[in-house]
């Protein structure tokens, strides 16, 4: 999953905003994956007096406000997406690049905090590579002043055992013993 956010204010208040990107993986017996993705903002702007850092106050935003279109960018053959934010707003499914996306409109006061919740699934997710059943997951970040937090939990089938985790660049293979005592790779 990667994510893009578009900001709609004339300031920078988005170098105060702290974004945390949280993704449960549920692995099911037959290969697929259900994904609950959470994109978390915090604005620890102040929200007054009016400046360059925190903006003015515009179309009904008060200054220190961050509003942004935020794009996820999801599997090609994403299914079953359902979207939303924590404060009600449009949301929009499309296609992007070949790829599922979901689009959300988010407004975070100063000293305040808003999400946008995406989940969907994905048929097939788990491959067989080299004789290993393997899950690719790419997460791309948006570069930002402070940088994205990550935190990714993949869910196994029960009777499924960790083998080894590897971390090579931005990739984490993960094996897996599953009750059938198959090896699993997953490289997230």
């Amino acid at each position: 999953m990667s994510w893009v956010a578009l900001s709609l204010c004339g300031s920078v208040v988005g170098a105060l905003v702290n974004t945390t990107v949280r993704q449960t993986i549920t692995i099911q017996e037959n290969g697929s994956a259900s994904v609950d993705a959470e994109v978390l903002f915090e604005n620890g702007a102040g929200t007054d007096p009016p400046s360059v850092l925190l903006g003015r106050p515009i179309g009904g935003l008060p200054v220190g406000t961050f509003a942004a279109d935020v794009t996820l960018y999801l599997p090609k053959n994403a299914q079953d997406i359902a979207a939303e934010t924590s404060r009600p707003s449009p949301i929009r499914v499309a296609q992007d690049l070949g790829l599922a996306t979901v689009t959300g409109s988010i407004a975070v006061r100063g000293g305040e905090s808003t999400t946008l919740t995406v989940t969907y699934l994905v048929p097939d997710a788990v491959r067989t590579v080299d004789g290993a059943e393997e899950l690719a997951l790419r997460v791309t970040p948006q570069p930002t002043l402070v940088g994205v937090r990550f935190q990714i939990r993949v869910a196994l089938p029960d009777g499924s055992t960790i083998v080894s985790a590897i971390w090579s660049g931005a990739t984490i293979s993960i094996l897996i013993l599953d009750a059938a005592s198959s090896i699993r790779s997953i490289a997230l």
